[in-house]
């Protein structure tokens, strides 16, 4: 019963996203089958799951291999990068529905019942064709502006950033993944932050990174040392003794 709950749980959640989510089906299917085992056995057993192991059994890669493609998928269409004015817009549709939107948000509804484009059998077959035409129109407007409109459609896109970009992205501004630390000798400097939360134990940077040998007095009277022989010690150069930050 738990592991059903747990399953249908982040079906759920799955199903409220646009795009999917392996790593929580990995998780979840697997833990449904080591939850009953450790009911009815009561023995417990290591449970290993993960992107790669589930991604290999959902593509089934067993021959014919197919070729490579760049970034598209070779069995869903529109599912890849397209060039937009000034960078790329990834898009991923996974149901006829959504086929609609998106061409409803491109602004050419006359797409949406053209025989070369029609189901995801034709657009696969005529790729190169409705690729040019779908890149004709982003082109006309910023990678930022087209995922504005996709999403607002209910389509499941995103940019591909440059580097520096990522941390000029509204929502991770808004999620504070940088933090400004004081770092002795340097002054303030960026830093990541901690990827998850926790709403009653939000975690928190509470000192910079330490200076070379900063703390080794302090970790080794943990360990028992006493003062003496940790001087001894740095006297004879085995552990360096690094300066406090004033």
């Amino acid at each position: 019963m738990l592991a059903h709950v747990g399953v249908a749980v982040i079906e759920q959640r799955a199903a409220r996203w646009k795009g999917n989510s392996y790593v929580d089906y990995a998780f979840h299917l697997t833990l449904a089958g080591a939850l009953p085992i450790r009911v009815f056995d009561q023995i417990g057993e290591a449970v290993q799951a993960g992107y790669p192991s589930f991604k290999v059994f959902t593509t089934n890669v067993l021959p014919p291999h197919p070729k490579r493609a760049g970034n598209r998928n070779l069995n869903l269409s529109p599912a890849e990068a397209f060039q937009a004015k000034d960078g790329f817009v990834n898009v991923v549709l996974m149901n006829a529905e959504q086929w609609g939107r998106f061409c409803q948000a491109l602004g050419d509804p006359a797409m949406e019942t053209d025989p070369r484009f029609a189901d995801n059998p034709a657009r696969l077959a005529n790729h190169a064709a409705f690729k040019a035409r779908v890149e004709a129109i982003l082109g006309t407007g910023s990678a930022t502006d087209w995922v504005a409109r996709l999403e607002a459609g209910g389509i499941a896109a995103g940019p591909i950033y440059e580097f520096h970009e990522v941390f000029e992205d509204p929502q991770v501004r808004h999620l504070g993944f940088v933090a400004e630390v004081d770092q002795p000798g340097v002054g303030m400097v960026k830093m990541l932050a901690f990827p998850g939360r926790a709403s009653g134990t939000p975690p928190r940077i509470d000192r910079p990174a330490p200076l070379l040998g900063q703390h080794t007095a302090e970790v080794l009277a943990e360990l028992g040392l006493a003062r003496e022989e940790i001087d001894r010690l740095a006297a004879a150069a085995v552990i360096v003794l690094g300066e406090q930050p004033s």
